[in-house]
């Protein structure tokens, strides 16, 4: 999250509905049985809970325990390549910042959502800010098509387009169809089986009264999600005459109205975790709100779907979902009035609150995650990713041989090990050893998107450790 990479929830209804499989415990079992976590250490006093010798390992890294000698290679010792590897690894994303496992774990010790994100972001403090900026959202990024219609709930269905200075009101029943076209918006209004069209605009800009109901050209009315009720949505046209694309984007109130639809954590989570999660989307919208539109979507964050993926943005399904009044007390318990709310500040200003599902055991530092080295953003020891509340605090993939090969752009490969890692077990470099004995090098991040890994904390290949 926060990095232009998706995350999806497996049980999510298009990448949209709230995942509350999230809670059910699916996963594989722990490498070697692992005592209960106790509470790193954090600038306050933590509950005491059992030692977890997680950080002896990365101390020893010297001595090189898990590697085992090279495969000897010649004519007369020829090594047969395996039809299959297997990798065991822990934890889901980037593991920069916040764990969202780590916070549900921490919050059923008793923390609060302050204790849990200065821990996580450290050197950082929790102050009450001004919140009631309007934020742009990215529902629809680069479609040829774009269908919006009226929903009755919480109004009377009908929608009004603004199509030059002239409002055109589409009554319930009835929906506007936007096509990219000639370097602009062409509009049509369809009731029943008659289509009207309208013309072409340089820009159209939506709002109505009740819910809003967005589909592309291969979505449904009738599906779930893409639902939205506050605030307005433009349709704006890119790619340029020869090949119109258009944009749907959202403008809405950060205070309330963008962050009712965040749907990134349960809504059955203890409140201290929820409220955590809000501290961090508040902060991290806060943060692009300062940097200005981005050119490519028109927009300053991303729901989730387009070509940032910053924060999982489902607008009504979220707030209408399972628990949903759960997940709006929880943003409504950070308000400090009606236009400020709590945020994570580094010094004076918001942090870029970068989140992913749970670590390996230790976030990754943001350098050595991406290459830009931030205060609060290094590695901190994070035992409360790997409790039995994280379905991914273990996992197995099992690659074939013709995906390896292809992951090290090679005909056959005989060994893969890990050859280096980051302070926080992440798999800094991993080595493939070819048929003649000769070796190519990936990083961990390449061959964990060569092969569809949750995450870049590779524990094992082939039972090997490599370097611890």
């Amino acid at each position: 999250k926060g990095d232009g990479r998706r995350l999806p929830c497996p049980d999510a209804d298009n990448g949209l509905a709230e995942c509350d499989a999230m809670e059910t415990g699916r996963g594989g079992a722990l490498r070697r049985a692992l005592p209960a976590p106790r509470a790193p250490r954090a600038p306050r006093a933590l509950p005491a809970l059992p030692a977890l010798c997680f950080g002896l390992v990365f101390a020893m890294s010297g001595l090189h325990a898990g590697a085992a000698p090279a495969a000897s290679f010649s004519p007369r010792n020829p090594v047969q390549p395996p039809d299959t590897f297997t990798l065991t690894g822990s934890g889901f994303g980037h593991g920069v910042g916040m764990s969202q496992f780590g916070a549900l774990a921490m919050a059923k010790a008793g923390m609060s959502a302050s204790d849990i994100v200065t821990y996580y972001y450290q050197g950082t403090s929790v102050a009450s800010v001004t919140d009631d900026q309007s934020v742009v959202v990215s529902l629809e990024y680069r479609k040829k098509q774009i269908s919006m219609r009226g929903e009755s709930t919480q109004g009377d269905g009908t929608v009004q387009a603004n199509l030059g200075g002239t409002l055109v009101v589409a009554q319930p029943g009835e929906h506007f169809v936007f096509e990219g076209q000639g370097g602009g918006v062409s509009v049509a209004k369809v009731a029943g089986d008659v289509r009207e069209e309208l013309g072409n605009f340089p820009s159209v800009n939506v709002t109505w009264s009740g819910l809003i109901n967005v589909i592309d050209k291969g979505g449904r009315f009738g599906s779930e999600g893409h639902r939205y009720r506050y605030g307005s949505i433009d349709v704006l046209p890119t790619g340029g005459v020869e090949r119109t694309r258009l944009h749907a984007v959202n403008t809405v109130r950060l205070h309330d109205e963008y962050l009712y639809g965040i749907a990134e954590v349960s809504s059955s989570w203890p409140d201290a975790a929820m409220q955590a999660q809000v501290l961090a989307a508040r902060t991290y919208a806060m943060s692009a709100v300062e940097k200005g539109l981005r050119k490519a979507c028109s927009c300053h964050v991303d729901d989730g779907r387009g070509p940032y993926s910053d924060q999982t943005f489902a607008g009504w399904a979220k707030e209408s979902g399972p628990k949903g009044d759960r997940w709006v007390a929880a943003v409504q318990g950070t308000h400090t009035s009606e236009s400020t709310g709590l945020v994570i500040l580094h010094g004076e200003s918001p942090i870029r609150a970068y989140y992913s599902s749970s670590s390996g055991g230790a976030t990754q530092a943001s350098a050595d995650q991406w290459g830009g080295a931030l205060p609060y953003a290094q590695s901190v020891p994070d035992p409360w990713s790997l409790t039995e509340d994280n379905p991914n605090r273990s996992w197995t993939v099992v690659a074939s041989q013709q995906d390896m090969a292809r992951a090290f752009n090679a005909e056959q490969v005989v060994r893969v090990d890990v050859v280096a890692r980051d302070p926080s077990g992440v798999a800094k470099t991993v080595q493939a050893t070819l048929a003649d004995g000769s070796t190519r090098k990936r990083s961990g991040g390449q061959l964990q998107r060569a092969l569809g890994m949750k995450s870049a904390y590779i524990t094992t290949i082939d039972g090997r450790e490599g370097v611890p």
